[in-house]
Order: structure tokens, then sequence, then C-alpha cells
């Protein structure tokens, strides 16, 4: 069974953060459930989330696009952290700040790219699927005119 909390644990590993330093749970909570609504949107899946629990249970690579998408909202809420915190000199230590928004814009940039190359596949796919399912069930297609395809 799919849970949030699994998927708020899962994503706190892959931001490298065990505990609340980076993010709250409920700013991950909020990752979580818009991405699961972005992933219903864009691969035509219908996971429902009741409380904690994720319903159907998400497959394999379900989870991984939710834990993608979850961790692209991630990096907008720290570019937009990181905006907002000043870079300041004192005496011979200076801390610019500018360069943790532009690594969590590329890391940003780097997942959306992924995900809407996924995102693109998987709409090919289907499509092909569905051309492939219309000729197994014998749509009559007519045999090329012989004005084109002489013997």
């Amino acid at each position: 069974m799919s849970t949030v909390t699994e998927l708020i644990t899962s994503l706190r590993h892959s931001l490298a953060a065990a505990d609340e330093t980076v993010m709250t749970t409920d700013q991950l909570r909020t990752a979580v459930l818009r991405a699961v609504a972005q992933v219903n949107r864009d691969f035509g899946v219908a996971y429902e989330v009741a409380g904690d629990v994720i319903t159907p249970d998400l497959s394999a690579g379900d989870q991984e696009l939710v834990l993608m998408n979850a961790t692209i909202a991630c990096c907008m809420i720290e570019i937009a952290r990181a905006g907002r915190q000043p870079s300041f000199k004192a005496g011979t230590i200076s801390i610019d700040r500018s360069k943790a928004v532009g690594a969590w814009r590329e890391l940003l940039s780097s997942l959306r790219g992924t995900y809407e190359r996924l995102a693109a596949m998987d709409n090919e796919s289907r499509a092909m699927n569905l051309k492939s399912l219309l000729f197994e069930r014998g749509v009559d297609v007519p045999p090329p005119s012989s004005e084109i395809y002489e013997p």
C-alpha cells in the first residue's frame, strides 16, 4: 500500500535531509499531493489520496514519477526561499546566496526536462498502442488501389 508518509520519507532522502532543516513535513506533504495530481493529469492515471493512503497502489514507475514531480515542487520552494535570503559580507567572511538559487534552478531545469520527456514518451506510446489496437480488432483497411501498385 502506498502512503503519503512513505513518499515524504523517500523525498527527504532524495533531498538529503532526514530532518526538517530543509523543508517542513507540511511543505513536503503539499509537494507530494501536488505531484500526485500532476501525474494523474499528465499520464492519465487516477490515483486518489484519502488521508495518508494513495489508492490504487502506486506502480514502481508511477511512484518515481510522483517523487520526481514532488522534487520539482521542492526546487521551486527552495528557489523562492533562497531568493529572499540576502547575500552579505562581514569582514573576511562573505556569503553569496545567488549560487544557491542557481544550483536549485539547474536541478529544477534538469528534472523538468526529464519529466517532460517521460510524459511525451508515454503519450506517444499510448498513441501507438491505440493504433495497434485498432488494427488488431479488425478495422477494415481497403487494399491499395491498382493504379498505384501494379503487379
